[in-house]
């Protein structure tokens, strides 16, 4: 299979054969991976080595994220932003933030974890572990509104949109969803179309807008120095100091479980009928009977217990619990509305999916950053 048409001239594809016959360590270039064959196309690019990849395996989107801070707390409200627009549950593709299109808008990409696990071990092998991997698409520039960025061969189109975001399909469906698409005006990177009355412009390097070795995909690490082995030694009294914290924070939490315990019994004592609840709580929730309609607490109650099972599952054991900070009940619609402040967004993503695995229909509210900290609720229904 011939390597994909790269639109820069100067240089000739060199065919290296399969991945496996490349072993000697990289240190810059511009490479293309395309089944089997893993093709250099620029031996002597400037800056780190970059790997393109098939479009046709990776999903992007440009996507509005919440003013969040940073990188860290960006990737993590990723999920919850893309979830709704592809087909795989979360757990099944690798979400990849790239970066800032428009004020707000970050550009994301979405592959099958199969295919990064492939991708990643065929560029270890290759001596490519640090390249950046970037979708073929997204080498060309990003045009203007209502315009696509065009590179197309004789078997296939590569085309990147206003918005940043890029796609690859066969050469004989180009004009089909060119139609779909409204008949954007187009520019002409690689062969000319004048048949869509494409302009042409010459080739252009483009920095890399999206590189998805990130989360447990991301490059390896360079071996540390003398001096950053002192400056980790440092770092990590400074985790056993957070320990010592931690231990601290226990105590206080378990402060608060002994208050949250006393508002459940005087709520309880309040409802009609009254509950009474003996010295332990979980056993006396759990004898209540969600299912009996005549009790008036027993479904607030029985369905308070499941949340808070769920939820206690749903922790990372490695960090804090997560703290209630309001319910309510609504007796009529049978649902439990609580307020949850988490470590970050993706520990409020685990608290939903443990919700689900508990049999609970919980739909997640809005999520916003507080301190640090992630907040967000969940309207949850026993089925």
């Amino acid at each position: 299979m011939p390597p994909p048409h790269t639109s820069i001239e100067g240089f000739s594809g060199n065919d290296f054969g399969d991945a496996e016959a490349v072993i000697t360590p990289v240190t810059g270039g511009l490479w293309a991976l395309s089944g089997d064959r893993l093709d250099c196309i620029d031996a002597l690019a400037a800056g780190p080595s970059v790997v393109l990849v098939p479009s046709e395996a990776v999903l992007t989107l440009a996507v509005p994220l919440p003013p969040l801070g940073n990188a860290m707390r960006r990737r993590e409200a990723l999920p919850f932003a893309i979830e709704d627009a592809i087909a795989e549950p979360l757990d099944q593709v690798h979400v990849a933030l790239g970066t800032e299109q428009a004020p707000g808008v970050w550009l994301a990409g979405i592959v099958s974890h199969v295919v990064m696990r492939d991708w990643t071990a065929r560029l270890h092998e290759a001596g490519l572990a640090r390249a950046v991997m970037l979708p073929d698409a997204l080498r060309l520039p990003v045009p203007a509104e209502a315009s696509w960025a065009v590179d197309m061969t004789a078997d296939r189109a590569l085309v990147r949109v206003s918005d940043g975001s890029g796609f690859a399909l066969p050469a004989a469906q180009f004009e089909f969803a060119w139609h779909a698409a409204g008949k954007p005006a187009c520019i002409a990177y690689g062969m000319p179309l004048p048949q869509f009355g494409a302009t042409q412009a010459d080739p252009v390097a483009v920095a890399p807008a999206l590189d998805l070795r990130q989360g447990v995909y991301a490059a390896p690490r360079r071996p540390f120095n003398p001096l950053w082995r002192r400056i980790a030694m440092v770092a990590g009294i400074g985790a056993l100091a957070h320990g010592v914290i931690a231990i601290a924070d226990t105590a206080a939490l378990t402060h608060l479980a002994h208050a949250r315990e006393a508002q459940v019994r005087t709520l309880a004592a309040g409802l009609q009928p009254p509950v009474t609840i003996g010295s332990d709580l979980g056993d006396t929730l759990n004898a209540l009977s969600p299912d009996d309609a005549a009790v008036g607490p027993s479904r607030f109650m029985a369905l308070l217990t499941r949340s808070a099972a769920a939820i206690g599952a749903g922790q990372n054991p490695g960090q804090n619990p997560a703290l209630w900070r309001s319910v309510a009940f609504d007796r009529a619609a049978g649902t439990l509305t609580i307020e949850v402040e988490a470590n970050d967004i993706a520990d409020l993503q685990r608290i939903a999916q443990s919700l689900t695995k508990a049999g609970l229909s919980a739909q997640p509210g809005s999520a916003s950053s507080e301190g640090g900290h992630a907040v967000g609720s969940f309207v949850i229904r026993a089925p």
